[in-house]
């Protein structure tokens, strides 16, 4: 188990999106002998998991990790890798979550998990969710550019579907500014009365908005503080599979 240890220790000093790592460095990162990280190189070269362009030079990841990513994406979708988040995270906070990806102007739902509460939130995945007054749609607004949102807020009519509706774009927009700062999205009470809504974003490797996470409930057991309360939690799993899709915060910070 060491050696497995030793050798995965070395393949995960590659996730950092660089493209090369020299020996020396290697060495320093794992606190691994030279010798031990040299012969470990080599078994890995000798297999196709690592490439060395030039002799004595730099390391890089090898073609045979397209073989399996290949295989991957055959089998797995993206519902399939986040499924057992989101089902942790309704488990966790005991409500409905839904997962959505950007569709035009709306935001559409690729997985839904119902909470065992008598009185929830039962959501349809064939029906799109309009991006202003939802807090999955909201984030996405919130990845837009200034020049996209003002584009989106142009072509949108923004129909007051409760009293608690926002359709002032001005205002609008300085609620997706404080998205942007914060990270979560409120829906309260503004696209049905009754129904309150948490979401966060999940970025990819390039650090685009390229899902959302909501958690949705009844107002009267969703308080706006108890939405506050899980917004963490939410957050936590989004970060999860941020991370799985290849993004970590530290390399844009």
């Amino acid at each position: 188990m060491k050696t497995v240890k030793k050798v995965l220790d070395i393949l995960e000093v590659f996730l950092d999106n660089r493209e090369e790592h020299g020996i020396s460095e290697l060495v320093e990162i794992t606190g691994q002998n030279i010798s031990t990280v040299h012969s470990i190189l080599q078994e890995l070269a000798r297999r196709g998991y690592i490439r060395q362009k030039q002799k004595r030079g730099k390391y890089s990841l090898g073609l045979k990790f397209l073989s399996f990513s290949n295989t991957l994406n055959k089998i797995m979708t993206i519902e399939d890798i986040v499924h057992p988040f989101i089902v942790e995270l309704s488990k966790e906070v005991n409500e409905t979550v839904n997962l959505a990806v950007l569709d035009g102007n709306h935001a559409t739902n690729i997985a839904i998990i119902h909470s065992i509460h008598k009185l929830r939130v039962v959501m349809d995945q064939s029906v799109g969710l309009p991006l202003y007054c939802t807090g999955v749609g909201k984030v996405f607004l919130a990845g837009m550019t200034d020049e996209d949102l003002d584009q989106y807020l142009k072509n949108e009519k923004l129909i007051a579907n409760t009293l608690k509706t926002i359709t002032a774009g001005v205002k609008l927009k300085n609620q997706i500014r404080k998205i942007r700062r914060i990270g979560i999205a409120y829906d309260n009470e503004e696209h049905e009365i009754g129904i309150r809504n948490v979401a966060v974003p999940v970025r990819d490797g390039n650090g685009k908005i390229t899902l959302a996470v909501g958690v949705q409930g009844p107002s009267v057991r969703l308080s706006l503080k108890r939405a506050k309360q899980i917004a963490p939690i939410i957050k936590k799993y989004a970060t999860a599979i941020s991370e799985l899709l290849g993004y970590h915060e530290s390399d844009f910070s």
